[in-house]
């Protein structure tokens, strides 16, 4: 079966959603994507505290897996809200010390 684009040299990958029902079918399809693709997944579902940015735990389990790229969607609050509260993205962006592709 042909690899997915820019996923083509990679073996494995990992798929991390936080802890939310919506999350958890998205997660499975993703898995099934790539496993037709040809590439390994394994998928983890992060803990998440309120109040804690969901980009705290992303970023520890790309350093528990040691990936060497982190691809995810990039999307943004109300101004309002992004500026009291931050982001993920803004987080992972801050904090990544590995490439990362954002997509929306």
């Amino acid at each position: 079966m042909p690899r997915a684009g820019l996923m083509q040299p990679c073996a494995s990958a990992g798929v991390c959603t936080p802890t939310s029902p919506s999350a958890s079918w998205r997660a499975a399809e993703l898995c099934a994507y790539l496993r037709w693709h040809g590439i390994v997944e394994e998928a983890a579902t992060l803990a998440t505290e309120d109040g804690i940015s969901v980009g705290a735990p992303i970023l520890a389990e790309v350093v528990r897996r040691h990936a060497s790229l982190l691809a995810m969607g990039a999307y943004t609050l109300s101004r309002v809200r992004e500026v009291l509260l931050g982001g993920v993205t803004r987080h992972v962006i801050e904090h990544a010390r590995i490439p990362v592709l954002l997509a929306h």
